[in-house]
């Protein structure tokens, strides 16, 4: 084990790259199931379990490898090039294709990309953005102190920064003010999730410990049940709470938790199996080019989502996860293929490569 984990800490990995593809593959078959089948976490278990960690997943994967040690304690000239970077490949592209999209999809122009937290889908990369800006400065007024043990410092206070943000979610969109600027600039979602990127950057900066914790077997084991035992109750539930505690758990504490344990699963389930996601072979190939392609596939797709509810109606009335896996996993594969050829077509132009992808050449 201490070999893979040389290994880890200095190439590349492939099973992380194989990960985030499958991660991008979940985003695409929720969508495909809300927005073509006009099916939702009420009425499928299969949206329930995937959406209850594909969001966690991703941020944590982003945390992950976000983490470099030369990041932590940073000067002002790193600081500057790393949020001017990110900027170009998470902000630029997002404006650009997203405004392109609410023009051929919305009667109600740029307002409703503008003004609503989920800007037609592309909510994400802003958020993302907020997440390494924050974890950018953090690092850089931690390394700027006078405290000793500044590295420590530095991870105390992301976590502290990450537990405030989530807690202090609900009272921000209590008030009317600051509501609708965390809308404009995606602030809600960014407290949302802050902590599961944070958590990402601890898995990396101690991965030997990391890695050591999802190789206990009882650990492991708990986890995977409680796991599921969260998501029935969640699913039985459905919002039906019999009191304030027992909603605010379920609608504040038990997302959390399931997020990180479907995150922890999947990232232990790719981890033990990785010979099955190297580029030898064909599963590990495919998935890995679409981990590489993860924000292209993200943006574009949702250009090639078509709508038919008829097909929805007919999964509902069914009830069979063999019925709906087999509609979603054909009409997603043929997304995710749209969005990758015409990424490769659009990737040809140095300019359009570079502003509708971040992507210098």
């Amino acid at each position: 084990m201490s070999n893979k984990l040389e290994k880890a800490k200095n190439q590349r990995i492939e099973y992380i790259d194989a990960l985030r593809g499958f991660a991008m593959l979940l985003v695409v078959f929720c969508h495909i199931n809300y927005f073509t089948f006009g099916v939702n976490g009420s009425s499928s278990l299969m949206v329930t379990t995937f959406s209850s960690f594909m969001l966690p997943l991703f941020f944590i994967l982003s945390g992950f490898l976000a983490y470099k040690s030369e990041l932590l304690l940073c000067n002002g000239k790193t600081l500057l090039v790393n949020v001017f970077k990110k900027f170009t490949v998470l902000v630029v592209p997002a404006l650009v294709i997203g405004l392109i999209y609410t023009y051929f999809h919305s009667s109600r122009g740029a307002d409703v990309f503008i003004n609503n937290e989920m800007k037609m889908g592309y909510w994400f990369t802003f958020s993302l953005f907020q997440m390494f800006l924050i974890f950018y400065l953090i690092s850089y007024v931690t390394g700027k102190s006078s405290i000793k043990g500044n590295t420590k410092f530095c991870f105390v206070s992301l976590i502290i920064v990450a537990i405030f943000m989530y807690i202090a979610l609900s009272p921000i969109r209590r008030s009317q003010t600051m509501s609708r600027l965390a809308d404009i600039i995606c602030f809600g979602q960014t407290c949302e999730y802050f902590i599961f990127f944070v958590v990402g950057i601890i898995a990396s900066k101690f991965r030997n410990t990391f890695f050591r914790i999802l190789d206990n077997r009882y650990i492991s084991a708990i986890g995977i049940i409680l796991f599921f035992l969260l998501l029935y109750y969640k699913y039985s539930l459905a919002g039906c709470y019999d009191s304030y505690i027992v909603e605010k758990f379920f609608t504040r504490v038990v997302p959390m938790l399931l997020g990180l344990l479907g995150a922890f699963i999947s990232f232990n389930y790719f981890r033990i199996y990785e010979n099955n996601f190297t580029r030898s072979t064909k599963l590990g190939s495919l998935l890995q080019f679409i981990g590489k392609r993860t924000l292209d596939v993200y943006w574009l797709h949702y250009f090639f989502i078509p709508r038919v509810p008829s097909v929805g109606d007919f999964i509902i009335e069914n009830q069979s996860l063999i019925v709906e896996v087999s509609f979603v996993l054909v009409v997603a594969m043929l997304v995710v293929a749209f969005a990758l050829l015409l990424s490769s077509i659009l990737r040809t132009s140095k300019f359009l490569g570079l502003i509708l992808f971040g992507v210098k050449r």
